[in-house]
């Protein structure tokens, strides 16, 4: 259950929340369970937090810092996380239903069993991210933007058992993913 101090500087925001992570840097904190649907927090610190089970659906989390976090069983359906980092995170069994991972840094990445069902990963970086078992079905990997053509980064990417219904992989380079 997510500490109430945590809650509480949150809910003073974004910049708050921030200041205290760059003063506390080893902490690792305690946010599981919590409900921020709909919230706005771009750019903000989660660095190296417990969001076990917590609630993001359609929340505005544009650049935010997931890296070595836990989201396992986490929702976040909906939600923006264009450009956002979660490099090293753990997403089992999370819900990324229709969400926006356009650009985001999935290097190292657990979506063990996860549902991405119909999310953007056109130019996500997801080397070496772990996707056994995930729902990809009608996911974006690529998408024609202004000429160009960002397709996701599947370099030493697992994708044993992974669901790929309805998923364009014609410009995506599989060539070094795990399949």
């Amino acid at each position: 259950m997510a500490n109430e101090v945590y809650v509480a500087l949150l809910e003073e925001g974004v910049n708050a929340w921030n200041n205290w992570r760059n003063d506390n840097q080893r902490a690792r904190p305690d946010l599981s369970g919590i409900n921020l649907a709909g919230y706005q927090l771009q750019n903000v610190n989660f660095r190296d937090a417990d969001l076990t089970e917590a609630h993001f659906e359609k929340a505005e989390l544009s650049n935010a810092n997931f890296s070595l976090s836990n989201l396992s069983g986490a929702v976040l359906n909906n939600s923006n996380l264009s450009r956002a980092v979660l490099s090293g995170t753990i997403l089992k069994g999370a819900e990324l239903i229709g969400a926006n991972l356009y650009s985001a840094n999935l290097r190292g990445a657990d979506f063990a069993k996860a549902n991405l069902k119909s999310a953007n990963l056109s130019g996500a970086d997801m080397t070496k991210a772990d996707l056994t078992g995930a729902n990809l079905t009608c996911a974006r990997l690529w998408m024609k933007y202004f000429g160009n053509k960002p397709s996701a980064i599947l370099d030493e990417t697992i994708l044993w058992e992974a669901k790929l219904t309805g998923v364009d992989l014609s410009n995506v380079d599989m060539s070094k993913a795990h399949r």
